[in-house]
């Protein structure tokens, strides 16, 4: 097999497994504007991929009292600061596209890749037991620093 080939068999088995993923899946650029964005993620969040794809991720899934904040962090990881949320896991609030919340557990973890800084947090999300018994996640990458 050649090199070009090994690449277009790599990018349609991450494409295949990204769609088949139970979890959502969101990957996000160093401005914050969404990139990817899986199945997953628009039935959780309500949004199709072709509307959430170059958008901001702040106002499709992070609730208006938390959007400041995390604008700050990708600010401040533009200008070459750090991550106050790296390694730590934080309970939140996810929006959907109808504007209703949900809570949420977010996991922030560094990844390197060569030339730039990026992050990968994986963002779970819980329903209460007693309506539906369901438990959803929710995987944001991003190659920001964020």
């Amino acid at each position: 097999m050649d090199i070009e080939q090994a690449v277009l068999d790599s990018e349609a088995l991450k494409t295949a497994t990204l769609e088949s993923a139970l979890d959502c899946v969101i990957t996000m650029d160093h401005e914050g504007r969404v990139v990817e964005f899986n199945t997953a993620a628009e039935r959780t969040f309500g949004y199709e991929r072709r509307d959430a794809v170059g958008k901001e991720l702040a106002e499709l899934i992070i609730p208006p009292a938390l959007r400041q904040r995390h604008r700050e962090g990708l600010r401040r990881l533009q200008d070459g600061g750090t991550s106050e949320i790296l390694g730590k896991r934080l309970e939140l609030s996810g929006m959907r596209a109808d504007g209703s919340e949900f809570p949420v557990e977010l996991t922030v973890t560094g990844v390197e890749l060569p030339g730039r800084r990026a992050r990968a947090a994986r963002l779970y999300g819980y329903w209460p037991r007693r309506s539906s018994g369901r438990n959803a996640s929710l995987s944001i990458k991003s190659t920001t620093g964020w």
